[in-house]
């Protein structure tokens, strides 16, 4: 879907985007996709998504919470590590908390702190994109599990 979106920014701006156009051939960094999600109103790269439909309203006002946090680590008690697991998202086990570096701390940062959610009856995808103006998906519109 994002190509899709690419291809068709690039098809109608003259001269053509050549900073977009570099993404159809290549992997975007969280710092580029995030840029491109909000300058461009695209949805955040998939390999950027969580399963942010999978958690409670909650589950969201318990990740607003952390110990500390800023754009590049943030820590969390260590009763949050359920929630983390059900979004999906990559974390460390240090001193009793759970530590979200890097590109998920960036992703946290930039969704849950730089504007704080105002929570809703809305999804919790929309609460997101609505707070942080950057367009987040499901990460799966449909999943089915098996058992054998």
């Amino acid at each position: 879907m994002i190509i899709s979106q690419i291809k068709q920014i690039i098809s109608i701006s003259e001269p053509k985007n050549q900073y977009l156009e570099q993404f159809l051939t290549k992997f975007p960094s969280v710092d580029e996709a995030l840029k491109i999600s909000i300058d461009y109103k695209f949805s955040l790269h998939p390999h950027y998504l969580y399963y942010w439909d999978k958690i409670s309203l909650e589950e969201l006002l318990e990740l607003l919470h952390p110990k500390n946090f800023n754009e590049n680590k943030i820590e969390y008690p260590i009763e949050i590590k359920n929630i983390l697991e059900k979004l999906g998202t990559p974390h460390k086990i240090a001193n009793q908390s759970i530590i979200l570096e890097n590109d998920e701390a960036k992703i946290f940062f930039n969704l849950l702190f730089v504007s704080k959610p105002i929570i809703s009856e809305l999804s919790i995808p929309e609460i997101l994109t609505n707070s942080s103006k950057i367009k987040i998906n499901n990460k799966f519109s449909t999943s089915v599990g098996i058992r054998i």
